[in-house]
């Protein structure tokens, strides 16, 4: 044989079984690399990114890059309220390129304060009417923009405040201001556990002003950290009450921050069995359970402290050698190094298959989703959605 042919074929060899044991090599580290272009045609899953092996260089190489079509939305059982802060610009960026993957956006906007024996709505400062529109526009007009109304203050648990929850000015006070700034209802927190016989009649009340004017009213409610813990909302709150609001924003994170638990999935199934003691029904839909978009750092100066995207990154990029441990108990993964101190430091921050093992989750007991908050979350995240 021709020895130029031979060399050619034997070099040709080798580049086919070099790229087959890439391919199929889960732990190979450079499986993956980074390009220039941040969208790609396929997804995280098309690229076998949703997985248990997980290392530092893989996450580093990938998570910047996101399928092309943001339009396609992956979880269509359900809703999805995605809330953004406004100390975290990145939120709003994902709210309107990722825009028709949302029904609900809520933006962290609104205090509502008792101060001097008076009801005083702050925040108008944070609202931006041009952003309203982008996502308007990016979504064909589908996403609904429901800003966060949250009482705060100690003076709420006074007597004299709580007064007000039979009062109907606050009731007007609330609905002039979704109708003043041309939202599509209001996401409120902070009375849950408000007595049940002033607070239920009061987000009756409020409900049916609001959907008189065809806009939404969801109620952000706690969840239990042990069985049996009193959480000011239970099943016969979520019967009673699924029947006028238009959902309850259910924040299943912060389980366990000092012990490197976020959202343990058993935790979070828990919560759900709670609320939904007979299983999934015609209202299931109205939970909307919450998906954390951030973490915590672990040890580090013998405290917890939460995490961002970035911040992970940045982090991972110092320890590029090192891999995830993935936790059979929590469905986290867990990400060990030592800081320049030597001191041990390990983080839980939400990976790809934290997040479809819990979209899963919805997706069984036919509930919806609500994410804390887009802005803290890495862009590929955004393909399971």
């Amino acid at each position: 044989m021709n020895k130029k042919l031979f060399l050619c074929l034997f070099l040709l060899s080798l580049i086919l079984i070099s790229t087959f044991v890439t391919n199929a090599d889960d732990n190979d580290d450079n499986i993956y690399e980074e390009e220039e272009d941040l969208t790609t045609n396929r997804d995280v899953k098309q690229r076998g990114l949703v997985r248990e092996n997980v290392s530092a260089k893989q996450i580093i190489n990938n998570h910047s890059k996101y399928f092309k079509n943001v339009d396609i939305k992956n979880f269509e059982q359900g809703n999805t309220l995605v809330y953004i802060t406004p100390w975290n610009s990145k939120g709003y960026d994902v709210a309107t390129k990722w825009a028709k993957k949302f029904s609900h956006v809520s933006p962290v906007w609104h205090q509502v304060k008792f101060e001097n024996n008076k009801v005083v709505i702050e925040g108008d400062h944070n609202i931006d009417k041009k952003w309203m529109e982008k996502v308007k526009e990016n979504s064909g007009q589908k996403s609904k923009i429901l800003p966060r109304f949250s009482f705060e203050g100690q003076q709420w648990g006074s007597k004299e405040s709580l007064q007000r929850f039979i009062d109907p000015k606050l009731i007007d006070s609330l609905v002039s201001t979704v109708k003043k700034n041309n939202y599509d209802g209001l996401v409120i927190e902070g009375i849950v556990h408000v007595n049940r016989q002033l607070r239920d009649p009061f987000l009756i009340s409020l409900s049916e002003k609001l959907h008189s004017i065809g806009k939404e009213i969801i109620l952000v409610i706690y969840p239990f950290r042990q069985k049996g813990q009193e959480t000011g909302f239970g099943p016969k709150d979520f019967e009673l009450l699924s029947n006028h609001i238009d959902g309850i924003s259910l924040m299943t994170y912060d389980f366990g921050p000092s012990g490197g638990m976020n959202a343990p999935k058993i935790w979070v199934e828990d919560n759900l069995k709670f609320l939904l003691p007979k299983g999934a029904n015609e209202n299931s839909k109205k939970i909307f359970m919450g998906i954390p978009f951030y973490g915590y750092k672990i040890g580090e100066n013998d405290q917890s402290d939460a995490i961002v995207g970035s911040e992970f990154i940045s982090i991972l990029k110092q320890n590029k050698s090192k891999k995830l441990k993935f936790d059979q108990n929590t469905h986290e993964h867990i990400f060990t190094y030592k800081n320049k101190k030597n001191q041990q430091v390990s983080i839980t921050y939400p990976s790809l298959l934290f997040i479809e093992d819990r979209i899963q989750l919805a997706i069984k007991y036919k509930v919806s989703i609500s994410i804390w908050e887009i802005g803290q979350g890495l862009d590929y995240f955004m393909d399971l959605f």
